[in-house]
């Protein structure tokens, strides 16, 4: 019976919670975040590494992200909008150990990751209770 639990659909909900973003608080954590990138992509091509193709790559993401993130700063979205962009932001230097020399770097990615994950939080005054 366990095995088949798993392939039911979850029980219907009477209410359903709808959230739309605070546009004063979130255009300012988009303004964070975009600040944020751009000083972690200034770091990036201070660094010799700048040459590897996949931090090329992931140059041309941020880029992407932050003209998104510009976009939206100059006209209305929705949470899911505001997730999506969140979700795009990816550290350039992945656990382990700080290869020698970056250790800059990793602190602005932190502060980059920081903002990103603050704006996929919902906050109780965005929350609504859609009947």
């Amino acid at each position: 019976m366990g095995l088949f639990d798993r392939f039911r659909k979850p029980p219907v909900t009477t209410t359903e919670m709808l959230i739309v973003p605070n546009r004063a608080v979130r255009s300012s954590q988009l303004m964070q975040l975009e600040g944020a990138i751009l000083n972690v992509l200034d770091e990036m091509e201070r660094l010799p590494a700048w040459r590897n193709p996949r931090w090329q790559a992931q140059a041309q993401e941020f880029t992407s992200v932050v003209a998104t993130v510009r976009d939206m700063r100059q006209r209305d979205y929705d949470w899911q909008e505001l997730m999506d962009v969140a979700f795009e932001v990816r550290p350039v230097l992945k656990g382990g150990e700080t290869p020698e020399g970056m250790n800059h770097l990793v602190e602005l990615q932190a502060t980059m990751m920081a903002v990103a994950t603050a704006l996929t939080q919902a906050r109780d005054d965005e929350v609504q209770s859609d009947a």
